[in-house]
């Protein structure tokens, strides 16, 4: 099933690596491995900012949630997120939330 998805969504997702910047940008299918583009201090609205122009059906985000977000989405998001703090740490982030080695959080 997930390689059925992939061959239909692969095409139309775009990965985006960034910080406090985007740092580069790539089409899922083109992916042939993951690498470090950026590392550092993170702010989500570079991120949001250029979601709100292109408009995507939905923002998923990987993170461990330690930042803020002023921007407001124009799309859903679903936050991604490893990290070991309580969940209530990351009632700022509005959207669905999908803990990493945890349950999901409400």
């Amino acid at each position: 099933e997930a390689k059925s998805i992939l061959k239909v969504v692969s095409e139309k997702t775009e990965v985006v690596y960034f910080d406090t910047e985007i740092a580069h940008k790539e089409v899922l299918s083109d992916i042939k491995k993951v690498e470090r583009y950026a590392s550092g201090g993170t702010n989500f609205d570079c991120v949001v900012k250029y979601a709100n122009e292109k408009r995507p059906d939905r923002l998923i985000m990987l993170t461990d949630g330690d930042a803020s977000l002023s921007i407001k989405p124009l799309m859903p998001i679903v936050w991604v997120i490893n990290n070991k703090h309580s969940k209530s740490a990351f009632e700022h982030l509005k959207g669905e939330k999908v803990f990493l080695n945890q349950e999901k959080a409400k």
